[in-house]
């Protein structure tokens, strides 16, 4: 009779334990970005939630403390908007040929222009239909030859933000709709 040595038995026991506790990635496209806001931050996937009546939620809301830096998840060049339901928004034409929707900061940071990935480009706020809910930075993703249409930004958040200290991806019934179609914001 062959006995396993004890130290095999409790390193995989433990690296069972450990896999058991890492969620699994979200199913869905995910793009290589950075995590759209600097330091804590809590997200679920909200996508396509009703707003009101015909309205569904056209991106994911990740919620920061107010003033939390909001960074450029690519180099691209932002173009800065306001809208009644966004707010003070921004659109990132990256230079991976995707365009990424920003909406609700408190205030924007810098000028319109060129930008590196991970520039300060705004803060975490209120602003637009987001007035009175909790401080959330409405984020959304669409793609290069997707006719201008959003897609679940779930999965990148979810790679780009969950493997940084203080963050998770937690449910929340907070949100507001701010989708692309804001006040002639469509690009």
């Amino acid at each position: 009779m062959r006995r396993v040595p004890i130290i095999a038995v409790i390193t995989l026991l433990a690296a069972a334990s450990v896999a058991a506790c890492v969620p699994a990635p979200p199913e869905g496209a995910s793009y290589s970005i950075r995590c759209p806001v600097k330091g804590q931050v809590s997200f679920t996937n909200d996508w396509q939630a009703p707003r009101g009546p015909g309205l569904f939620h056209e991106g994911n809301d990740v919620f920061a403390p107010m003033w939390a830096h909001n960074v450029a998840v690519v180099s691209g060049v932002v173009d800065f908007r306001t809208g009644t339901r966004s707010g003070n928004a921004i659109w990132l034409d990256g230079d991976d040929g995707n365009d990424y929707f920003y909406a609700h900061f408190a205030a924007w940071n810098g000028f319109e222009g060129r930008v590196a990935a991970g520039d300060v480009i705004g803060y975490t706020g209120m602003t637009g239909d987001a007035a009175g809910t909790s401080p959330h930075t409405h984020f959304e993703i669409h793609p290069a030859g997707a006719g201008g249409k959003a897609v679940n930004p779930y999965p990148s958040l979810f790679a780009a933000c969950t493997n940084r200290a203080g963050v998770s991806a937690a449910s929340s019934e907070h949100g507001t709709d701010s989708s692309a179609a804001d006040d002639g914001l469509e690009r």
